[in-house]
């Protein structure tokens, strides 16, 4: 890939009330990595293939980056772990010229998502007292309940052993006591993050996901959290729909772009 075809890019950073930045900076800090690599436009991140969040390149906001050495930067640095190249392109910034290099340099867009915020007021309430589970317990409710392959748990251990601060792993069991529905809630400063949020097939659109929401966003006003949110995948029209209902609304979107071999 030739250093003569870099093109610059400003990555141009728009401020809100709850700003971009504080909502990266907290889902970094609740979705750690294993190796991290900082270079001056962003942040390359593994974590031996689990997720794209903690296997990409991570960008900072406010800075220029030459989108070709973006590309061989994260091409050398997967490469030498054995992972595809994967680039993570927030909406708030500038991007739509990056993303075009990008994509002629065969990365290819995968996983549109969105990030979701809600203000906390104090008409969160909730009487719902969900199940409070160390973390093996919560990991073993999370492989029951999402049926996700159990060879990705020892990493997928690794990375919520690395998560500072104490996060909540919570459930709600039915009527019979057995676990339909978990998730993770994460302080960071003034923001909670809810994170695997997971209902049994059998039980999904029984409530079981509102009532466990609607006391973790309780549990985030009582710890003085002014604002919670999550992320989605644009795919998951349920869960789109669910969250907007409890009064989430989109932040901003961002999606992957990944080389092809």
């Amino acid at each position: 890939m030739s250093q003569t075809l870099g093109v610059f890019f400003y990555l141009r950073l728009e401020l809100t009330a709850m700003t971009y930045m504080t909502i990266e900076h907290a889902a970094r800090h609740a979705w750690p990595s294993i190796e991290e690599k900082q270079l001056p436009y962003g942040l390359l991140r593994f974590a031996h293939g689990y997720t794209k969040r903690a296997n990409s390149m991570n960008l900072f906001s406010n800075v220029y980056v030459d989108g070709i050495e973006l590309a061989e930067q994260c091409e050398e640095f997967f490469g030498r772990r054995k992972q595809p190249a994967i680039v993570r392109v927030p909406s708030f910034s500038s991007t739509s010229k990056l993303d075009r290099v990008l994509q002629g340099c065969g990365y290819n867009v995968t996983s549109p998502s969105r990030v979701m915020l809600k203000a906390l007021s104090k008409s969160c309430s909730s009487s719902i007292k969900p199940l409070h589970l160390d973390i093996n317990t919560w990991l073993d409710v999370y492989y029951e309940i999402s049926g996700e392959e159990l060879s990705q748990r020892d990493i997928h251990t690794r990375l919520l052993r690395r998560v500072n601060g104490s996060p909540l792993y919570v459930c709600l069991e039915n009527e019979v006591g057995d676990p339909v529905c978990c998730a993770i809630a994460i302080f960071f400063n003034d923001v909670i993050g809810i994170y695997s949020v997971v209902t049994s097939p059998e039980f999904q659109r029984r409530q079981f996901a509102t009532l466990l929401l609607d006391a973790l966003l309780a549990r985030g006003r009582r710890g003085r959290a002014t604002h919670a949110f999550l992320q989605v995948e644009e795919s998951n029209e349920a869960a789109i729909k669910l969250y907007n209902k409890l009064g989430f609304k989109t932040l901003y979107r961002y999606w992957y772009r990944e080389k092809t071999q």
